[in-house]
């Protein structure tokens, strides 16, 4: 087929001579305007200027319609200039080694000859177009554009279609690029086909390439960089695609070219085989895949035996049997943040894997083949190889956190109430915190907590101390990384607190216990490229228990007549302890054992409104550290890991403010606002009202 197309070059010289010869009555010079029907050769000579306006037309049916024999000329085509002729010729044809300053074409330049013909547009050896502007129609039963000279700038907004009804066995391409052939910039924002064979059959030099419209090959490529190493290695040197480049076969194929730059952000597609395709002796240097989509029937990208040196994927990369092959010589994949991979990575060659896709997200990449992998992970994480698994760990990262929530939120409500002498005290609230992430480090992960429920309190009778019953339902909603790990839980607690257990140098000492359940529910997003979307939802759920002792000292000062003020001093030891955990697919662990230490100072101040009734502040410090379990040992594809969280306490500060109101004899009514914000950012903002007395 290559030497099909040598000979058909070669033979160019000889026949196109023959037919100026032949119809060398028809020619005469140009440098005007065409308004009307014209059915002769239109010749152009040095600084000829030729304008076809509408509805103005050059018709031929034994020979090509415009010649341009000159330099520095013009041509601009809103008319029609159209041939029909079967024989080896063109509609326009640019002579060996003239230049033309600039072919613009609104209208329409058509070749309707069905065999032996080099197009609508064709420049000869050694010739030089310097701007082809196409905003029309440029179409062809063989090669609608053939460039065999150069051309500095093609843009093509609207349609260049070629192969309509070729019988030539390498005809029927929107745009011929020969061995010698060169266009420096090619732009389009329009559709280039070729109905027959490729939309670009590139056996020459692109220098950039630059397509946000549609390059589409209904045969064999969108784009073929190939010429069998006749002539020079074909080469693209850069190629930018914000639109379609598809092909039957190939979206870009070669079997020898070289490619230095792909880049990616729009849709690459080989309807059969592979999206893009390299072949034995083909070199790529670098694909770039930036929120983009390559895909093919059979592979996404196919690296047959040739030479790929990177590809950098942040959009997505597709094959119904891999997503990327190599049988050739690999060296990086970067897989980066909106990275998605659907069909495996088969490689016979060593390669380096490099995970950057965030932290917080999960992944499962299945990789086959004898190559080794150099698997790295880049945010900070676990990765198991083999195939590449790594989850988001922002679930371990944040348990410290998740349990100062849960347990703070009890002890600052017992805090609050047990000093009273009412029988029974029920506060229902709600509570949101959050934080920002670290970046794409593991260490520390986005959260949004929504947390609701009800603390209450009952004066047990007839105890030699006084003491209450502590009870608490609670359902929590923790979203991680935007819904990238969700965990929803409902828990219950109670126990016993002694308001006024002792005294100590004039301080109340108060005492508490208790314990508690929760069943939660997760749903862990991950990358797997084993599926036919590169996604899935793991599922699972636990058993948590916890468990809570503490003593607090607190006194009482009095400021003004209407004004007082306590003090509290407190410290919490909290625990929770987890069964054996299982997600659907690839992770688990066997429990999870967290021991807390959570000290707290906290000052109140109380302005008397009147009986029974106040306004209050409350302003207070305190803190978190993790006594054990600062270390998680689970497993991923039942290959063990474990995460050693890199922050294992904070430091808080606290605000509130809120007012009791007698609403009846003995019963208050009591509304409250607070917050809290840490020294590693998380914020807490927490509302609650509720009732107590003696009823």
């Amino acid at each position: 087929m290559k030497l099909i197309k040598q000979l058909k070059f070669t033979s160019l010289i000889i026949i196109t001579y023959f037919f100026l010869l032949t119809n060398a009555q028809q020619l005469f010079a140009a440098d005007a305007t065409i308004s009307t029907k014209t059915t002769s050769l239109v010749t152009l000579g040095d600084n000829d200027d030729l304008i076809v306006t509408t509805p103005g037309s050059i018709t031929m049916s034994t020979a090509t319609a415009v010649q341009n024999s000159g330099n520095n000329t013009t041509l601009n085509n809103s008319g029609t200039i159209t041939s029909s002729f079967s024989g080896e010729s063109s509609t326009i044809l640019l002579g060996g080694g003239k230049t033309m300053l600039s072919l613009t074409n609104s209208g329409t330049i058509s070749s309707s000859a069905s065999d032996n013909t080099f197009g609508a547009i064709h420049l000869y050896g050694n010739s030089i177009l310097t701007t082809l502007t196409n905003t029309g129609t440029i179409t062809s039963n063989q090669d609608a554009i053939f460039v065999n000279g150069t051309i500095t700038t093609l843009t093509n907004s609207l349609t260049i279609s070629g192969g309509t009804a070729s019988m030539h066995i390498d005809g029927g391409n929107g745009i011929v690029i020969s061995n010698w052939g060169l266009i420096s910039n090619l732009t389009n924002s329009g559709t280039i086909t070729g109905n027959q064979r490729d939309g670009i059959d590139q056996l020459g030099t692109i220098t950039l390439l630059t397509n946000s419209g549609t390059i589409r090959g209904i045969v064999y490529d969108g784009i073929n960089n190939d010429n069998n190493l006749a002539g020079g290695q074909a080469t693209i040197s850069t190629i930018n695609n914000s639109g379609t480049i598809r092909g039957n076969r190939h979206g870009i194929g070669q079997d020898d070219g070289l490619i230095t730059t792909l880049t990616n952000t729009g849709s690459i597609i080989g309807d059969t085989n592979a999206g893009v395709y390299s072949g034995a002796s083909g070199n790529i240097i670098t694909i770039n895949n930036n929120s983009g989509i390559i895909s093919g029937a059979l592979y996404g990208i196919r690296n047959n035996g040739g030479s790929l040196t990177t590809i950098n994927n942040s959009g997505t990369i597709s094959g119904g049997t891999n997503s990327i092959l190599n049988t050739g010589t690999l060296g990086t994949i970067n897989l980066n943040k909106g990275s998605v991979l659907i069909g495996t990575i088969s490689s016979t060659g060593s390669y380096t894997l490099n995970m950057n896709v965030g932290a917080s997200k999960s992944y499962f990449v299945s990789t086959e083949g004898a190559g080794t992998i150099t698997l790295n992970d880049l945010d900070n994480r676990p990765v198991v190889k083999g195939s590449a698994l790594a989850i988001n760990i922002g679930s371990m990262e944040i348990s410290g956190e998740n349990l100062y929530q849960k347990t703070s939120n009890i002890t600052d409500a017992i805090d609050r109430n047990v000093k009273n002498n009412k029988d029974t005290w029920v506060e229902p609230y709600y509570s949101e915190s959050t934080r920002d992430s670290g970046g794409d480090s593991s260490q520390i992960r986005k959260f949004k907590n929504n947390k609701q429920g009800i603390n209450a309190g009952f004066k047990v009778a007839n105890s030699s101390t006084p003491l209450q019953v502590i009870f608490n339902v609670d359902q929590t909603k923790n979203n991680i990384d935007s819904s990238e790990h969700v965990i929803n839980g409902n828990s219950m607690m109670i126990g016993l607190a002694a308001p006024s257990y002792a005294k100590y140098e004039g301080f109340d000492v108060s005492v508490k216990g208790l314990a508690g359940y929760a069943k939660s529910k997760t749903d862990r997003k991950i990358l797997d490229n084993t599926t036919t979307t590169g996604e899935r939802t793991l599922t699972g759920e636990y058993d948590s228990y916890y468990a809570v002792v503490g003593s607090a000292l607190s006194k009482n000062y009095n400021l003004d007549k209407d004004l007082n003020a306590n003090l509290t001093l407190g410290v919490d030891l909290t625990s929770e302890f987890r069964d054996s955990y299982s997600e659907n697919l690839y992770f688990k662990y066997n429990s999870l054992d967290l021991v807390q230490l959570q000290p707290r100072i906290q000052s109140e101040f109380i302005k008397t409104t009147g009986k029974d009734s106040n306004v209050f502040l409350t302003a207070g410090v305190g803190a978190r550290e993790v006594l054990s379990g600062k270390t998680q040992k689970y497993s991923m594809n039942n290959t063990g890991v474990s995460f050693t969280a890199p922050n294992s306490g904070d430091y808080y500060a606290s605000l509130a403010a809120g007012t009791n109101m007698n609403v009846a004899a003995n019963v208050n009514f009591y509304a409250l606002v607070s917050a809290k914000m840490s020294d590693r950012d998380t914020e807490t903002y927490q509302a609650s009202i509720g009732l107590k007395g003696t009823f």
